[in-house]
């Protein structure tokens, strides 16, 4: 069970700056189910002015259990399943949206570790046929897929990246999701 005392704090907070009460709280808080708002409750000290009981009622329901880690994941979460959109510059035929998820970066370890080792794709040739994230395939050599490889892993880095600084509770700095590659 998550941590009452962030939401505590919040609701006596907005209790406390909306009238001064010495020394005492003017609010307890409950949680029956963390997940439903509607099983959290407040408890009002006898002293509690009707100003710091709409305070504290619209701390409460402001209060978001998440935070900005759910907002953060949800916007890493909509960037991987996005996808990116590489641009290149001479090799037009190239340019589309393409899957950054789990199983394509297998793919694209595969295909890396067979070119270091073997000098050749997966296929056993040097070339490859890729497909972007609407399922168009695109040919691409080992010099084309190099660059691909590298501006795929740039950007996943930097959404890994940002996802960690909004964990730690900093502002992260989103990547765009869009790519031009100079070949």
């Amino acid at each position: 069970m998550p941590d009452i005392q962030p939401l505590h704090n919040a609701v006596a907070a907005a209790a406390l700056a909306a009238g001064s009460v010495p020394q005492q709280p003017v609010v307890g808080v409950s949680v029956g189910n963390w997940a439903d708002k509607a099983t959290w409750g407040i408890t009002f000290d006898l002293a509690a002015t009707a100003a710091q009981k709409s305070a504290a009622q619209t701390a409460l329901q402001a209060f978001d259990p998440a935070g900005a880690a759910a907002t953060s994941q949800a916007t890493f979460d909509a960037a991987f399943a996005a996808g990116l959109t590489l641009t290149w510059t001479i090799s037009t035929a190239l340019n589309d949206v393409y899957p950054i998820d789990t199983a394509t970066q297998v793919r694209m370890l595969a295909e890396r570790v067979q070119v270091l080792i073997n000098g050749t794709f997966t296929n056993g040739t040097t070339t490859l046929t890729w497909f972007g994230i609407t399922g168009t395939s695109h040919t691409m050599t080992l010099a084309q897929a190099g660059l691909f490889i590298k501006a795929v892993w740039a950007y996943l880095s930097a959404l890994f990246v940002a996802r960690a600084v909004a964990a730690s509770g900093g502002t992260p700095s989103w990547p765009l999701s869009s790519v031009t590659i100079t070949g």
